[in-house]
């Protein structure tokens, strides 16, 4: 209907007229598309992808997702020396921090697209969301934190921050992260900004050099102890840091750990204790297998042990606490192992245990212990990749990565 004229059309004349109109309305299409022009070579080359090595964490109370982007076009390339004096990794350049609502699918970006943003980490019951950032414009690492229930976000200390994990007491009251040693790595002196210049403790300097590996007994025979050193792969030193604890009222920070090549640390579930694993050296000449001491540090008495040495932990140097924080599980692996077992050794000292040979004096009371294996895969002897992805996870996801290892009888 047109005005006040009408035309009665059959249905093949309208379909005739659809197919018309469309015909007509097309063409300021087509002509509009052939006259785009091309794709800039830097909107090809700008893309946002997952953050490398960057956790994925979900909140205690499973309703939001935390997680790493990181912008190409933001992204620059650091070399160690520059990480190791900015805590600002290569692979954490360009990053921000997006949090997703599992319910709703809504995500938010949380640091805008500004300064390098990494590494969260739920606190406080999934009320606080701790991470990394350079944002105050410094150029180093802070700990910042994001308050959800004021959506306020702010600093907590100005301490530069060398970290590869971030973890929380319990109470949510202290953040526990590694900061630069007191010590500079190359002449063993009062150097904070960690120069790594000049020639390292294993006496190899940045400057082209030829590396000889010998056979353990030529190099001892020959030269002794210090050429079986001197055929390290690489040097550990980049690992020498303290452990410290930020108070997340105050910014107060307290160092828990003195210089010590720190690889991982873990909070104990009762929030009494800090244990961490150290590297300590390289188990022969020309191997790559990196021998580890774990060591754990009580917060009341400031006092520390050596719990076990020696260990083949791999190169990440992951253990895990029992629930009841009483001991610490650890798997041993290696070319010189012979197989993959799980350990556990109690933190007050003893000598570890192998689970295959676990024994009665380990039942309290006549109740199972339950532990769990630190592993690189999944931190227990996991029984399907659902138990590796939800180890963010409290509650009955947290309970199901635990075995109960009766005396004697147990079977893995």
């Amino acid at each position: 209907m047109n005005g006040a004229c009408s035309v009665r059309i059959g249905v093949p004349g309208f379909l005739w007229i659809f197919a018309v109109a469309c015909s007509i309305g097309a063409r300021p299409y087509l002509a509009t598309a052939q006259s785009v022009t091309p794709l800039p070579i830097e909107s090809a080359l700008k893309t946002i992808s997952f953050g490398d090595l960057a956790p994925i964490a979900l909140s205690p109370d499973g309703q939001r997702l935390a997680y790493t982007t990181r912008s190409s076009d933001r992204a620059l390339a650091i070399d160690t020396e520059t990480w190791l004096r900015t805590g600002v990794r290569d692979l954490f350049t360009g990053t921000d921090i997006r949090i997703l609502d599992v319910d709703t699918g809504k995500e938010t970006d949380l640091t805008g697209g500004q300064y390098d943003n990494f590494m969260p980490t739920w606190c406080a019951k999934g009320r606080d969301l701790v991470y990394l950032s350079d944002r105050d414009g410094s150029g180093t690492a802070k700990v910042w934190i994001w308050k959800s229930a004021t959506d306020e976000m702010r600093k907590l200390a100005d301490t530069t921050v060398t970290a590869t994990e971030i973890a929380c007491t319990p109470d949510g009251l202290s953040i526990v992260v590694t900061i630069p040693p007191e010590r500079s790595v190359a002449k063993g002196q009062p150097n904070p900004s960690l120069s790594l210049s000049e020639p390292l403790a294993s006496g190899i300097a940045r400057r082209p050099y030829v590396r000889l590996y010998r056979s353990d007994g030529l190099a001892q025979a020959d030269h002794g102890e210090e050429a079986e050193k001197g055929s390290d792969p690489w040097s550990l030193d980049w690992a020498w840091r303290r452990v410290a604890m930020i108070d997340v009222n105050s910014g107060r920070l307290t160092v828990v750990a003195p210089d010590d090549r720190v690889m991982r640390f873990r909070v104990s579930p009762d929030g009494r204790r800090i244990a961490y694993s150290a590297m300590d050296r390289f188990e022969s000449a020309g191997s790559q297998q990196i021998l580890f001491d774990l060591k754990v540090v009580d917060l009341s008495s400031g006092t520390a042990q050596v719990v076990a040495r020696n260990l083949r932990l791999g190169f990440n140097g992951y253990f895990a606490w029992s629930p009841d924080s009483s001991h610490l599980s650890y798997r041993e692996f290696g070319l010189k192992s012979g197989s993959i077992d799980c350990h556990v050794v109690n933190v007050m000292g003893g000598t570890p245990q192998n689970i295959r040979t676990f024994q009665a004096s380990h039942c309290r009371k006549g109740r199972p212990v339950r532990l769990r294996c630190g592993t690189s895969v999944a931190g227990a002897f996991s029984s399907s990749a659902k138990e590796h992805f939800g180890r963010q996870a409290r509650s009955q996801t947290e309970r199901r990565k635990w075995r109960e290892y009766r005396p004697v009888k147990s079977k893995l």
